[in-house]
């Protein structure tokens, strides 16, 4: 009996090791499933995934337009923003490499264009423009969106 008893255990651990294995698989797969996706969130148009044509599913833009007059969207403002808005605080270090991300080669108190735009298709690209010679004017409305995807990536967000 005591054999039976021991063969059985060992018949049903090994198959909790199989099922334990499996859902580690699939875990897995769902980990790489949601990295691919996590940075190309703030990308994604209505109706279209990256078609310009469509409205963003989360217009970071306007609402960094909307949130500050011309003359206070700096790097500390917009990144202070988003972080208290995102994490109701500004954690170090997200908050200071986000900021530096976004401000390039300017003061963090400096101004920044958000709204010069170029086109794709006779449809605003959403990115800004190029400007090799003056970083914190390149593609900068690119750049919002990745600091904001920085900070949506920060383990700050991801203990949320």
């Amino acid at each position: 009996r005591l054999q039976r008893a021991h063969e059985e255990a060992q018949s049903a651990l090994s198959e909790i090791g199989g099922h334990i294995s499996g859902d580690q698989q699939k875990l897995d797969v769902l980990r790489e499933s949601v990295a691919d996706a996590e940075p190309r969130l703030l990308e994604m148009h209505q109706t279209e995934s990256y078609n310009n044509a469509y409205a963003f599913l989360i217009d970071v833009q306007s609402q960094t337009l909307g949130a500050f007059a011309a003359n206070l969207r700096t790097s500390a403002n917009i990144i202070g923003y988003w972080c208290d808005r995102i994490l109701g605080y500004r954690p170090e270090p997200i908050y200071t490499v986000a900021l530096d991300f976004l401000r390039q080669n300017v003061a963090a108190t400096v101004a920044l264009d958000l709204t010069t735009d170029g086109t794709d298709n006779g449809h605003p690209s959403h990115t800004g423009t190029w400007n090799l010679s003056n970083l914190s004017k390149h593609y900068t409305i690119a750049r919002l969106r990745t600091a904001i995807g920085l900070i949506l990536c920060s383990p700050e967000f991801l203990r949320r």
